[in-house]
Formats: C-alpha cells, structure tokens, sequence
C-alpha cells in the first residue's frame, strides 16, 4: 500500500511541523517562479502609460526585491526577517525610483514625486504620459504587491493563493477606460502562471516528502507531478480574471474621473482618434474651453488640435512623428505659402481660455498668422501646423490669437486641377489592402461620375454622405462592433451606414487618396455653444466635450488644407451668424473667463464654403516626406508584437513536449529517488525495503503487469513469478526482497536478523521484464511509463496496449 496515502502530513499535526520546518528556507524555485510572474503581469499594465521605457527601472526592481527577500530567508530560515527586508526594500524603490538629486533631499524627493504623480492624474487621460513620478508609482505598487505574494507562498506556505495580489494589475486598466494588454501578453502571463503553480506545487510536495523521510518511510504515488493541478489553475486563474473584467463597468474612464476632475481628452493620447467616441459619449459633458471673438458675421469656423496623417493596413488613422518642429513665440507666425495672392480668406480674432489638463495640443482657429499672451514651451510641427507643449503637459491657457481660414467657393473646389507636389505625395498613399480597398473603391465608383475632376468627385461625395443616405449615431458602432477608422472599419460602416464623425471623415479620406488627392484628417472641437455676451457686446462661446469632432481636410491648389464636411447636420448644431461673410481684423478688447458650470451643448461645426477665387497650383506648404519621420529607432510595440507571435506558436509546442516527455522524466527522477534512498548509508530498513519493492511494482506496470497495491507482499510475489517464469535469477532476486519486506515490517526490532534489500535485484527484475516483453511493450514502457499517469489515463492506455498485443499474437499465430 502507498506509504503517502497512510502518512499524510497535511493531516498529521507532528509531520504537519516537519513539514513546515523543512519549507522555512523557502526555496529559489518558487522565487524564481515568482519572479517570471510577476514580469509577465506587469505587461498588463502597458496600455495605462503611453510608453515602454518604465518597464526596465520597475521590472529591476521586483527582481533585486524578491531575490533579497528569499537570501534573507535562506540564511536566517526565519520568515519574519524575510518579512521586514521585504517592508525595507519597498521604502528603498521609493526612494531610488524617485531619482533624488542630492543626499538631503532623499526624503523631500519621494513626496515630490508623488505629488508631481496626483497632478499629472488630474490632467491627463489613460493612457497617461510616461514620466518618473508614473515609473515611481507603478514601481511601488509592483514591489509591494511582489512582497505580497512572497510572503502568502513561501511565509504562509500557500503559493496557490498567491496571484490574488496580481489582481489589481488586470483590474486597474479596465476600470480607468483603456483596452486590455495585448493577448500575447496575456498568453506570456499564462504561461507564467502554470509555472509558478507547478513549481510551488512540487515544493510543498518537497516538504512532505522530506517529512516522510524523517520518520522512515519513503515517497511515491506522484501521478503527474502536479503539472495537470498547474495547467487548471492558470486557466481557472485567467478565467477567472476575465469574469471579473466583464463584470467590471464598461470601459468608460469613469473610475479615471474620479481623481480628474477636469477636462482631459481622449486627443492627450498617441492615437486621439481611437478613443474619441468615449469623450462624445460622456454621460455628463466637460467644459473644455471659452472664447470671444469679434466675428459676428458668416460662419464660425472650427477649432483645430492635432491632425492624423498616417493609415497603415492593421491600425488606426494616427498622427505622424512631431519631430520637425520649431519654437512658437508670441508675436508673429509664420506665413502659409500654401495660399496664393488674392485667394478669398476670413480673417479670425478671438480670446481663448484653455481649461487645466485639457490637452497638450493648442486649440487655434485655421492657421495662426498672430499669437500672444500665451505661456510655457510650445513647439509647432511644420508639416501640420499642429501645436503642443515641449513637456507634453496639458497646462491652463489665455490667448489671443488672430487667424486666417481658407474659403474656397464650390465653383472654385469643382475647376481646381489635381496637381501633387512631391511632399504632398505621402497624403496619397494607402496600405496595401486590396479586399478592403476594393469593396471602398466599388462603393465610390457607384457614387461618383466617372468623367468628372477628382475635386468634382470629391464634392459628389461629400453630397452623399451629407445627402440623407447616411445616419448619425454614436452607439451604433459600439453596439455593431465596428467602431474606429481602420480599413476594415469603414468598409462596415459604408454597408451599415451608421456611424458619427469619425466614420465620416475617415471614409471620406480614404476615398479622397483613392481619388489620387492628398486628404488628411483634423480633430478639434466644433465652435460651441453661444454662453453669454461680454461687456463690449461680444459673444462668449462654450466648448465643451460634446463638440469634439474629426474632419477630412483635401488639399486644394491656392488654398492648402480646406475642410470637407461630411457628418451630416443632423449630427451637427451648425451656428450661422449673418449670411454675409467680412473679413474680421478687430481683436475681442474682453478675455472670457470660466465658469465651473457644465452645459450640455450639442457638436455645431461650420462648411467649406467661401467666396473667394484662387488659381494658383502652387503645391508647396508644409509637408515632409514620411521617410524621415519613419527613420531611426526600435518599434517596441512592433517587437512585442513578433514576440507574441513567436509565443502563440511555441508556448503550444512546448506545453505539448512537456506533457509527452513529463510522464518519461518524472518516471527517472523517481527510479533516481528510489536508488540512493536504497545505496544512502543510515537508511532505515523500512524506507530501502518499501523503495526498491515500489520500484519492482512500478517496472512492472510500466511493462502492462497490473499487480494490485492492496495485496500482500507474498500475493504480488506470486503475481510477479508468472511473469517471471523461466528467469531464475530474476526470480530469487523477488523472494529476497519480499522476504527483506516482510522482516523490515514485521520483525522484532530487537532481533535485525534479516537482510536489507539490495537495488542489484530491483537491476536484476527489471532487466528480465524488459527482456520479456515485446518491442512495441518496451517503446512505451520508455516513452510513456504507465506509473507516471494518473489512474484512468492509465487503464485506458492499459486496455490499449493489452488489445493491441492480443491483436498481434493472433497475427504471429
């Protein structure tokens, strides 16, 4: 009979402490383990920070953490120190992640950061800026929660409880409003997981075994060694993860606003337009900026922020690199060579007050000739105009800025000839996806007149989507699925035919490129909602986040970058003030200030319609070739990405070879076990007797000779010299050790007049069954060893292999 199933330590309070005693050094395995884990759930941590570099400081830090907590533990083997060097080195992360500058300011500096890290959470919206007030932060919390599991594996002898502390990892990037970590990240958490489950699982077995030892007996009956138990519990665990991910509220950011009050934007992010839907479909709209201007005639015009320039087959319309740039000053702006002599323009002036934690993108009107009043490092991209704070900081704002907006007339768009300058050549390209492609350009074809000028087929689309065959909807993307501004996306939303602004005007670039013009689309802010009128009779406007917006804006000679509008107006509140449309050059004498109310105005955006003539083709302006934005650096995401792809084909293969070769390598390891616990000098006679009888019993079943462990010695002795009929060698070896068997278990302890068991019979027996034994009989004996799997894998390969050598006699008769 198993010795494990009659000496459980588990049940056994004497052997319970053995056990405990031969686990308090803990063990570098289960570090080791844990270690991995940890690295690998940080991962899930990457889509809250815009960026990778915080990875290395925090991942460095758990490493140095959790292999110092276990030496502590190893050369005390007092868990209570492991404990307090644990609480030590969660206070050392502080305070060497928050980079002091000198010796004194030590202890100013962790509090520094940490205020500098509640500042940055008031203004910016996941994923939030990488800085080292976030490294500190996600630092702290990943060695703390390290130290956590430490102590609930090893301290407390329960490592399969561990990876509850892990939980905050998977459920803080939920609840702020982001996607979850890419799937190859959670596969490489999975695999970490069923690691760290095995290797504590086989740990704790350690102690048992060893409390076993000590008493005399020896250990056997592994079955599959605990991989089986560790495979169910990383999925259960991840299983269980993702349940509490669903039930989670939905993705909106909500929890995030909790700690930012303010008006942080989806446009703070690397990919503005992924998340815009989330802004526009806010419960409770957030003021975002006021403004007076001194137009009071013709149409508002909108406000820009960034602009998207690049569309690759798999991703989003994203902005290029801002790394052309320049410093903005007060003062005087550059001019727009893109205008030619004489072409028909509103001028703009008009008094903004930015809100704190908006963006760190400038709001501005068209294209900005003046600028004053305006605080801080800003710098200007000189291919789109855009504006954006050297820091990234999203800081409060009070500007005046005097503008100039294109507007061309419909007659002038229609006559305009399609000439592409060289550096205009990049807002033409399209990825190489032909199936989507494909199915937009059919849709164009059905749309346009094949004989007109690309800028009149322009003008026939944008009637289409503006003509009532399209409806606005800001749930009908997420409820359908198909929401943002990939190929695959619009290909959906042209057949459906339901979407808000950022399905418009994607599409209406895509089809632009496809026209052979080049398109590009802004994101900014519709002009708002009149608020009030200030004391020089001006009208001060609201924006707010309801009247965030994306526009498709085509190059036209004469002109540069013109608005197509093609969300239609009943998914707008279009303002107009007078029919007329001067020119505007008195500036608003009266800055608007803000007011804490939160009014809830719907998006109101103008046309890209203008009086004015133009017929220069002059293509210049402020474009780059998308060669040197694309060079240098490391893709990190691009690594990742083939790093995952390499798991999603290896970690199958080899979760396959282990479960092969486990039954072969656990089978070993025991036979290995089994011989020096018989060769140990000072072995009891039970332990060498019971492991070298054991191993017998396991050859035999290995070779398909089932003989029952509930029968006596003298029983299986007798079952075993069928077998062995005609091996006389290998039959007095039996009798020997069965004889050694009984006298160890039954003799007078007083009287040690029988003989130990000796491995050079347990080497004798084996060497006859195999000699017996078929080929096919002898491959999975080595292969797969039947005492290595658990009981009903077992009898059905059993019943497997007995029909097949039943078959085979029949055969050879």
């Amino acid at each position: 009979m198993s010795v494990q199933s009659t000496l459980n330590p588990r049940r056994n309070s004497a052997m319970r402490e053995r056990a405990a005693a031969a686990t308090q050094r803990g063990s570098w395995f289960v570090t080791t383990g844990l270690v991995l884990l940890m690295l690998a759930a940080l991962t899930l941590v990457a889509p809250i920070v815009n960026g990778f570099g915080w990875y290395l400081p925090v991942a460095v830090a758990v490493v140095v953490s959790l292999v110092a907590v276990q030496a502590a533990r190893q050369f005390t083997g007092q868990m209570w120190v492991s404990a307090v060097v644990a609480f030590l080195l969660v206070v050392l992360t502080i305070v060497v992640l928050s980079t002091p500058s000198d010796p004194l300011s030590i202890l100013s500096a962790p509090f520094q950061r940490f205020r500098e890290f509640s500042e940055q959470v008031a203004s910016d919206t996941p994923p939030i800026r990488e800085s080292q007030p976030v490294t500190l932060m996600i630092g702290t919390v990943a060695v703390a929660l390290a130290a956590l599991a430490d102590i609930i594996a090893q301290s407390l002898r329960a490592p399969a409880f561990a990876p509850i502390t892990l939980l905050p990892l998977i459920i803080v990037p939920v609840t702020v409003g982001v996607e979850p970590a890419a799937w190859y990240f959670w596969a490489l958490t999975l695999l970490a997981l069923v690691l760290f489950f095995y290797v504590g699982h086989r740990w704790l077995q350690q102690g048992d075994d060893e409390a076993r030892a000590a008493v005399g007996f020896t250990a056997d009956g592994r079955g599959s060694g605990g991989i089986v138990s560790a495979l169910v519990g990383g999925v259960a665990a991840i299983a269980v993860a993702a349940l509490i991910a669903v039930l989670l509220p939905p993705t909106s950011g909500a929890w995030w606003g909790i700690f930012n009050g303010n008006a942080s934007l989806a446009t703070n992010r690397v990919n503005p337009i992924i998340d815009l839907g989330d802004d526009l479909r806010r419960d409770d709209p957030v003021d975002i900026l006021r403004y007076a201007t001194s137009q009071s005639q013709g149409q508002l015009p909108y406000l820009s922020l960034t602009t998207l320039t690049q569309l690759s087959s798999d991703t989003e319309w994203v902005p290029g690199e801002f790394d052309q740039t320049s410093d903005v000053t007060n003062g005087e702006q550059p001019a727009d060579g893109a205008l030619a002599s004489g072409a028909n323009v509103l001028q703009v002036n008009s008094n903004i007050v930015l809100e704190q934690g908006v963006s760190a993108y400038l709001p501005h009107i068209g294209t900005l000739n003046e600028i004053s009043d305006l605080e801080g490092d800003y710098l200007r991209d000189e291919e789109t105009g855009d504006l954006r704070e050297a820091n990234d900081e999203p800081l409060a704002q009070s500007y005046q800025g005097n503008s100039t907006v294109p507007r061309p007339t419909e007659e002038q768009i229609s006559t305009a000839p399609l000439n592409v300058a060289s550096q205009l050549e990049p807002y033409t390209e399209l990825p190489d996806d032909s199936a989507a492609l494909d199915e937009i350009r059919a849709q164009l074809e059905q749309v346009v007149d094949a004989n007109a000028t690309p800028y009149q087929q322009a003008l026939q689309l944008q009637a289409w989507f503006t003509g009532g065959a399209f409806d606005y909807s800001e749930q009908a993307p997420v409820e359908n699925d198909y929401d943002g501004t990939s190929l695959d996306v619009i290909t959906e939303f042209l057949q459906v035919r339901s979407g808000y602004c950022v399905h418009f005007s994607s599409a209406m670039a895509v089809m632009g490129r496809l026209l052979g013009i080049p398109t590009r689309i802004q994101v900014g802010f519709t002009p708002g909602t009149e608020e009030s009128v200030n004391a020089i009779g001006q009208s001060v406007y609201v924006v707010t986040t309801d009247d965030l917006h994306a526009w498709a804006e085509f190059w036209l000679p004469g002109y540069g970058w013109v608005p197509f509008e093609t969300t239609p107006s009943d998914g707008l509140n279009q303002p107009t003030l007078d029919q007329e449309t001067p020119e505007q050059t008195a500036a608003p004498t009266e800055v608007p200030t803000p007011t804490t109310e939160a009014p809830t105005p719907t998006p109101t955006p103008t046309d890209a319609e203008a009086t004015p003539d133009a017929t220069d083709d002059n293509g210049g302006g402020g474009s780059s070739n998308d060669s040197e934005r694309d060079a240098g650096g490391l893709d990190i995401e691009a690594v990742f990405r083939w790093i995952g792809i390499a798991l999603a084909v290896l970690v199958p293969l080899a979760l396959i070879a282990l479960l092969l070769l486990l039954p072969k390598l656990l089978r070993q390891q025991r036979t290995a076990t089994r011989r020096r616990q018989v060769r140990a000098e000072g072995s009891t006679a039970i332990a060498v007797s019971e492991a070298a009888w054991q191993e017998v019993l396991d050859t035999a079943r290995d070779y398909g000779i089932e003989i029952s462990r509930s029968a006596t010695t003298g029983a299986q002795r007798s079952r075993l010299a069928r077998e062995l009929r005609g091996h006389d060698a290998a039959l007095a070896a039996a009798s020997r050790l069965t004889d050694a068997h009984n006298a160890a278990h039954f003799a007078d302890p007083e009287r040690p007049d029988y003989r130990v068991a000796a491995w050079d019979d347990v080497a004798t027996i084996r060497a006859a069954l195999h000699e017996r034994a078929g080929k096919d009989a002898r491959r999975a004996a080595r292969t797969v060893p039947l005492s290595a799997l658990p009981t009903g894998l077992r009898g059905w390969l059993l019943r497997r292999r007995r029909s097949r050598a039943a078959k085979q006699r029949r055969k050879e008769s």
